[in-house]
């Protein structure tokens, strides 16, 4: 059986530009892959804001960018 499934990257996705009123407070995250896969999920449902407070892991990060996969960079 030909498995014909692949990962979407950033361009794959389109949302039509359509932001939700929702703001995503990440407080106290340390784990880099943990905001990166974050700011992954803000960015496919259109979140509006994604706040950073706390000890959560800033930019720059290598890890977090990498996890992030350019969503970082919106």
């Amino acid at each position: 059986m030909k498995n014909n499934n692949r990962q979407l990257i950033h361009q794959d996705h389109d949302v039509n530009g359509t932001q939700f009123p929702l703001i995503l407070l990440l407080d106290n995250v340390s784990d880099p892959a943990n905001v990166g896969a974050l700011f992954r999920l803000a960015d496919a449902f259109g979140v509006a804001r994604l706040m950073l407070c706390g000890d959560t892991v800033r930019l720059p990060n290598r890890r977090l960018t990498r996890t992030s996969r350019s969503t970082d960079k919106i």
